[in-house]
């Protein structure tokens, strides 16, 4: 749920490349950019009334802030991103 309630389900989504190749699973780029939605999410949450605000992000560790991964990924994450308040996009070359 997210902070902003009604119709939003989450009040982020974050955006970005994972920026892996065959094998990588956990590039660089894909470790920074999760940290830096752990770190925004924290960072908001420290702020009075923001407690619950949601970052969505693809693969949080909190089962309510990512994807299903056995659902089919592209109608999800359309839904996903129209149920957010903010999109916040991560713009890298990969």
């Amino acid at each position: 749920m997210s902070f902003l309630g009604k119709p939003f389900q989450h009040d982020l989504f974050v955006s970005y490349s994972h920026g892996a190749f065959a094998d990588d699973h956990d590039s660089e780029l894909k470790l920074w950019s999760q940290k830096f939605a752990l770190d925004l999410r924290s960072e908001l949450r420290g702020y009075d009334g923001f407690q619950e605000v949601s970052v969505f992000l693809d693969e949080s560790n909190r089962s309510d802030e990512n994807v299903d991964r056995t659902e089919q990924l592209t109608p999800l994450l359309q839904e996903r991103v129209a149920g957010s308040a903010l999109l916040v996009i991560l713009m890298t070359p990969q």
